[in-house]
């Protein structure tokens, strides 16, 4: 195997304390010239592709029928609560009238509506209904 002989510095490099062969500027700046060139080129095509995709969708696209257009108004504001407190009150009393109160469920029917503590009452002297044991 052939060993590795160093180059010889230069005498320009020695006098002024760094490399003056560090870079080729010639290639850099071509390279750099060719890069924007392409990349301006993609960015002209890509812009004239979607001018072009835009357009054709839009000739090919027909408009929206009339009872649709009319039937997709604004949507509905959210039902917001002015005081989530007292809903919660006037709730809890409606609540608390029909689970304490005398009322007719379905009065063709004669359901009644009666209060819980004396529903409560009623089926500890009565007990819950049971089924009896069907013979076989």
């Amino acid at each position: 195997m052939e060993e590795h002989k160093p180059q010889p510095i230069p005498e320009e490099s020695l006098k002024l304390g760094y490399e003056v062969r560090d870079i080729n500027l010639r290639n850099l700046v071509w390279l750099t010239v060719i890069l924007i060139v392409v990349v301006g080129a993609i960015v002209g095509l890509v812009g004239l592709m979607y001018g072009f995709l835009d357009v054709s969708t839009a000739a090919r696209s027909a408009p929206p029928p009339p009872l649709l257009e009319e039937a997709q108004g604004l949507p509905p504001g959210p039902l917001l609560q002015r005081d989530p407190e007292q809903s919660m009150r006037r709730e809890s009393n409606e609540t608390d009238v029909l689970l304490n109160s005398y009322g007719w469920v379905d009065k063709e029917a004669g359901v009644v509506r009666i209060p819980i503590e004396r529903a409560i009452e009623l089926t500890l002297e009565r007990g819950l209904p049971t089924r009896l044991p069907e013979e076989e």
